[in-house]
C-alpha cells in the first residue's frame, strides 16, 4: 500500500479500536459502578446500549455532513468532541450525567467511524480494498476484545472514571495525525438531506431499542414493549414508502440490489445479536457465578483480544484462497457453538479452560467481523459507497446495542421468573441457548453469497504486490 493510505489505515484503525473500546470497556466495571453508584448492574446495560443507539441513529447524517463541510475537518471536529464527553462521563455522579454524557459520545462517535471508513475506501480504491479494510476492521475488532481485559486492570488499580480519561491521549493523536494524512473529501454538487428519512430511520431504531430495554415487563405489562415494537415496525414501513418516493433518500434503496452488500449487512443483525454482547455477559459471569474479581477477569477477557490480533495474521490468506463465502460459513458455525459454550462456562474450575475458549471466541468473532465487513463494500459502485458505508455502520452498530439489550432483558426475565436476588450460573445457560441460536441464523445469508466474492480482487492485489 502507498504510504500515505498505510498511515490513513493506521489512523482509521487507532480512531475504531478508541470508540469500540468505549463500547465494550464497561463490561468489567458495571459491578464496580453499580456499587459507587448504588444501582442494580443491569440498569447499567443502557450505558452501552444508549451509547450504541446514538452511534447507530446519526450515522447516516455523517456521510452528507462530510460531502459538505469537508471530511478532515468533521473528523478532526469529531475527535475533538468525543475527547470532551470522555472527560464528562469520567467526571459523573450518577447514572444521569453518566447517560448524558455517553450519548453525546456516541454522536461523535457516529461521525468518527463511517467518516474514517469512507476515507480509507475512497483512498484505497479496488486493488488495495481487501488489505486496506483489514487493517481498518481489525483494530476494531482487537477493541471489542480488549475493552473488558482494559477495564478490569483500570477498575483494580486505580478507578472506573480512568476508563474514560485514557480517551484523552489517544484522541489528541489522533487528531493531530488526521490534521496531516487525511485527504479532505468534499463533494462539488451538493445535495440536500432528507430528513424526514432520517427521523423515521432514527425513531425506529430508537423505537426498537426502547421496545429490547422494557422486555424486562413482558411478564406483567406486555402492551408496553408490544407497543413500542409495533411503533417500530411502524415507523420502518413509512420510512421505506418515503425512500422509494424521495429523490435523495438517506438510505438509497439501489443499494440493496447489490447481492454481497444486501447480504453481508442483513447477516449483521442476528450475527451481533448472537456474539456482541459477549462483552456485556462473560465479565458477569466471571465476577458473579465464579466468583472471581475484576483483575482475574480483565486477564481471562484478554485472551480474546490475543484471538483477536491472531485471526489478523489469517485473514486475508483465507479470504484469498476460499473467498468470502468459504471463510463465513465454517466460522460462523464455529462461533455458533463457541457461544453457546459461554453460558456453561461457569460450570468448570479451570481458568486455563476458559481463557482457551475465550481466546477462541476472540480469534473467530474477529475473523467473521472482518470478512463479513469487507464483503459488503467489495462490490458497491463508487457512487453508492457513501451511503453504504454508513448504512452499514447504522446497522452494526444497532445490532451491538440490540445486542447487550437483549441479554440483560433475557437476565431479567429469568430473575423474574426464578424470584432470585442474585443472578446465577442457570441463568447464563438460558441466555447462550438464545443467543447461539441467533449467532447461527448469518449463515442462511452468507450462503447465497457469490462463490468467488473477493477472491479476484485480493488475487489482483497479492499480484501487485509481488
Amino acid at each position: 500500500m502507498p504510504h500515505r493510505l498505510r498511515m490513513t489505515t493506521v489512523i482509521v484503525g487507532m480512531t475504531l479500536l478508541l470508540v469500540q473500546l468505549d463500547a465494550t470497556v464497561l463490561g468489567t466495571a458495571i459491578p464496580t459502578i453499580a456499587r459507587d453508584l448504588n444501582i442494580n448492574p443491569l440498569s447499567l446495560h443502557m450505558t452501552i446500549s444508549l451509547y450504541q443507539l446514538t452511534l447507530a441513529v446519526f450515522i447516516p447524517i455523517s456521510g452528507w455532513t462530510a460531502d459538505r463541510l469537508g471530511s478532515k475537518r468533521l473528523f478532526v471536529t469529531a475527535t475533538i468532541l468525543f475527547l470532551s464527553m470522555s472527560a464528562a462521563c469520567a467526571l459523573s455522579t450518577n447514572l444521569t450525567h453518566l447517560l448524558i454524557a455517553r450519548s453525546v459520545q456516541g454522536v461523535a462517535g457516529a461521525f468518527l467511524m463511517p467518516i474514517g471508513r469512507l476515507t480509507v475506501i475512497r483512498m484505497a480504491g479496488t486493488k488495495n480494498l481487501v488489505q486496506a479494510m483489514v487493517w481498518v476492521v481489525t483494530p476494531a475488532a482487537f477493541g471489542i476484545a480488549f475493552g473488558p481485559f482494559l477495564g478490569g486492570v483500570i477498575v483494580h488499580y486505580l478507578s472506573w472514571r480512568w476508563i474514560f480519561l485514557i480517551n484523552v491521549p489517544v484522541c489528541i493523536a489522533v487528531g493531530a495525525m488526521s490534521s496531516f494524512y487525511f485527504r479532505d473529501y468534499k463533494r462539488k454538487n451538493k445535495i440536500p438531506f432528507d430528513f424526514p428519512g432520517f427521523i423515521l430511520l432514527g425513531s425506529a431504531a430508537s423505537l426498537l431499542l426502547a421496545g429490547i430495554a422494557n422486555l424486562t415487563k413482558v411478564t406483567s405489562e406486555a402492551s408496553i414493549p408490544g407497543s413500542l415494537f409495533t411503533a417500530s415496525l411502524l415507523c420502518a414501513l413509512v420510512f421505506i414508502w418515503h425512500a422509494k418516493r424521495a429523490a435523495h433518500p438517506v438510505v438509497d434503496p439501489k443499494l440493496f440490489t447489490n447481492v454481497s452488500y444486501r447480504l453481508s449487512t442483513f447477516a449483521a443483525v442476528p450475527l451481533r445479536i448472537g456474539v456482541a454482547s459477549f462483552a456485556f455477559v462473560m465479565p458477569l459471569i466471571l465476577q458473579i457465578p465464579m466468583g472471581l474479581d475484576s483483575l482475574t477477569t480483565g486477564l481471562l477477557m484478554g485472551a480474546a483480544a490475543v484471538g483477536a490480533l491472531l485471526s489478523r495474521t489469517v485473514a486475508h490468506r483465507l479470504i484469498k484462497t476460499l473467498g468470502f463465502r468459504g471463510v463465513l460459513l465454517p466460522c460462523t458455525a464455529a462461533l455458533s457453538v463457541l457461544t453457546l459454550a459461554v453460558g456453561f462456562v461457569w460450570l468448570t474450575q479451570s481458568l486455563a479452560t476458559v481463557a482457551v475458549l475465550i481466546l477462541l471466541t476472540g480469534f473467530t468473532r474477529s475473523l467473521v467481523f472482518t470478512s463479513a465487513n469487507t464483503a459488503s463494500y467489495a462490490d458497491l459502485t463508487r457512487c453508492l459507497v457513501n451511503q453504504g458505508v454508513s448504512f452499514a455502520g447504522l446497522v452494526q452498530q444497532l445490532s451491538i446495542s440490540l445486542a447487550v439489550g437483549f441479554a440483560a432483558a433475557v437476565l431479567h426475565v429469568r430473575q423474574n421468573v426464578t424470584g432470585a436476588d442474585m443472578l446465577t450460573g442457570p441463568d447464563f445457560i438460558w441466555l447462550s441457548v438464545c443467543t447461539g441460536l441467533f449467532a447461527l441464523l448469518p449463515a442462511v445469508f452468507f450462503w447465497f453469497l457469490p462463490v468467488n466474492l473477493g477472491k479476484n480482487k485480493v488475487d489482483e492485489q497479492a499480484h501487485l504486490h509481488h
